[in-house]
């Protein structure tokens, strides 16, 4: 049994939108097209995922339908997890990255912050963390946080400009 993850996402479609004209316009594909991909699915699982009504009307999932829709939704989140962790290691600035910040600079630095790493870094995921220098130095220390933007001078130690710590003149 061989399916792609075209048909399931073609599954996935017509079983929201439980009509496969709407399902073929969501997907940017056309209707005979999405509906060859589906009769394919059906062919490679063994029965029917959908009940087609005559016209232009509605589909249900059938039993077996019902049945696979967890497993196909489970199937796709795992692929768009493989997919960011494939392209993660190749992206600056990717994923989560968890970042402390004292709050005399948060609000001046956030507003500007955010918009621009969203900009700069669309697939990075920005996690604020606001505490004191050295609630943030701890935090760092332990790696619960990545980075600080603390208040200087800092006395940690192996936190030195040439090590861990960077800072801005």
């Amino acid at each position: 049994m061989s399916f792609t993850l075209r048909q399931i996402t073609y599954f996935l479609a017509v079983s929201r939108f439980g009509n496969f004209r709407l399902a073929a316009e969501s997907v940017n594909v056309s209707q005979p097209g999405l509906s060859s991909q589906i009769a394919q699915l059906e062919d490679r699982l063994g029965g029917q995922l959908f009940l087609r009504s005559a016209g232009a009307g509605g589909v249900v999932l059938t039993q077996l339908g019902r049945q696979l829709l967890p497993l196909a939704q489970e199937l796709m989140a795992a692929a768009g997890r493989l997919d960011q962790a494939a392209r993660a290691p190749r992206l600056p600035l990717s994923g989560p990255i968890r970042l402390g910040i004292i709050p005399t600079v948060a609000p001046y630095l956030i507003p500007a912050l955010i918009p621009a790493l969203r900009r700069a870094h669309p697939d990075a995921a920005l996690e604020l963390h606001e505490a004191t220098t050295d609630a943030l130095i701890d935090e760092i220390e332990m790696r619960r946080l990545d980075a600080g933007i603390v208040a200087l001078p800092v006395a940690a130690p192996g936190c030195a400009p040439s090590r861990s710590c960077a800072t801005l003149s």
